[in-house]
């Protein structure tokens, strides 16, 4: 496929991640807003009643209702965060913030919240780089989400690990590293079309090659020992399309 393009394949695969997550969005919205009535429900009920044991109950009740609220606040803020962490301009990305929060984006996925226990292991909290949150967003995405359908495809019904690392790079630049319980199964990930997944393109990594040449980036990914190192090397502290 022709270079110029890319950033429409690009763009289409940052659209077609979060279609993916969107069942998965209003399954865990709607988790929050069905307790919520739930619990209103009984409240309202028991107040009606006027029954004397109602004190104890109702501390515990509005005690869930409040973890429910927040949880549900979290989660709309975490998916609003979405739109910042896929801007194309240039802006200030703090890694630690930024691992947290794609940790909790990729719970609208559903396999990934049910089946797999992904940590983060942060080096430092200070590590804070100008660049695309787009080139960043779909980079890290592809590495998560072979890992991911690697688990799906073979190890469907069975709990997997992920471990997220970050960590600086250079003087000022920053390194992110995926370690999971996956299996590389192209011989030659990088060649356009190498995916022996039903359906898919094979388009994923050579997107992520494409985006590593246009600003200055590195890109690595092999597997070893049950598991697959996916590594993201960017060297600036300022990173631009070039």
């Amino acid at each position: 496929m022709s270079r110029d393009k890319y950033p429409a394949l690009a763009e289409k695969y940052m659209l077609a991640g979060v279609g993916e997550m969107f069942y998965g969005m209003l399954h865990n919205l709607n988790n929050h807003v069905q307790v919520l009535e739930m619990q209103h429900s009984m409240l309202e009920s028991r107040l009606e009643s006027g029954s004397q044991a109602f004190s104890q109950e109702y501390a515990e009740k509005m005690q869930r209702l409040s973890r429910e609220i927040s949880g549900l606040a979290e989660n709309m803020q975490t998916n609003s965060e979405h739109v910042y962490y896929t801007r194309k301009e240039p802006a200030q990305v703090n890694l630690a913030q930024y691992v947290d929060w794609m940790l909790k984006f990729w719970r609208n996925n559903l396999h990934f919240k049910h089946r797999v226990k992904c940590t983060a292991q942060v080096k430092s909290l200070d590590i804070n780089l100008e660049l695309p949150p787009f080139c960043l967003t779909l980079c890290l995405e592809q590495g998560i989400r072979n890992a991911v359908e690697d688990f799906m495809l073979h190890y469907p019904e069975q709990d997997r690990e992920m471990v997220l690392h970050t960590a600086s790079f250079g003087e000022q630049g920053g390194l992110l590293r995926i370690v999971s319980q996956s299996e590389l199964r192209e011989p030659d990930p990088w060649n356009e079309g190498s995916s022996n997944k039903p359906g898919h393109l094979g388009m994923g990594l050579p997107l992520v090659e494409y985006i590593c040449s246009c600003m200055g980036w590195e890109a690595a990914i092999e597997s070893k020992n049950n598991e697959t190192c996916f590594e993201l090397k960017i060297p600036e502290k300022k990173s631009y399309w070039r």
